[in-house]
């Protein structure tokens, strides 16, 4: 007979399995609410398009690509398949540089489109403060704190 001897997975290694599945859920969650702005994009260019010619393909992909990206990666994380840390890393640290480098773009060029769009106190008051201050901090947390979050 042979001596089967159980063997002690090594311990060196720390349990990531609560935080794959968070963020698998998170990334799940952000799957479903790209795939709803997907589905109101492409109802919405149905329904009020001047022309009549359909959604083309085009639109379909870019609008739905997000969504299948997000809900595949977070299903593989909960799953706690080995690509899965991987493709999450790679889409956030993209996310995040591209949402820095928007964020910086917005914060430069703003004030120069308000005054040429609204010559001087032909806005409201609360429409700039909406857009001065309530727009970057939203843009913040999309395109900073949430991808941060999956880092």
């Amino acid at each position: 007979m042979e001596n089967h001897e159980e063997t002690v997975p090594y311990s060196g290694f720390r349990d990531r399995k609560t935080g794959l599945v968070i963020c698998g859920i998170l990334e799940i969650i952000l799957g479903v609410l790209c795939a709803l702005m997907a589905f109101d994009w492409i109802i919405s260019a149905a329904l009020y398009s001047n022309s009549a010619r359909p959604v083309n393909a085009g639109t379909v992909a870019r609008a739905g690509l997000p969504a299948v990206l997000f809900i595949w990666t977070g299903i593989g994380s909960i799953k706690t398949c080995r690509w899965a840390r991987a493709l999450s890393l790679i889409l956030s640290w993209i996310w995040l540089l591209v949402g820095v480098s928007g964020l910086i773009l917005m914060l430069v060029f703003m004030p120069h489109m308000h005054d040429q769009m609204y010559p001087k106190g032909q806005m409201p008051k609360e429409i700039m403060v909406i857009s001065r201050c309530w727009m970057p901090g939203l843009m913040a947390v999309i395109y900073m704190i949430v991808p941060g979050a999956l880092l």
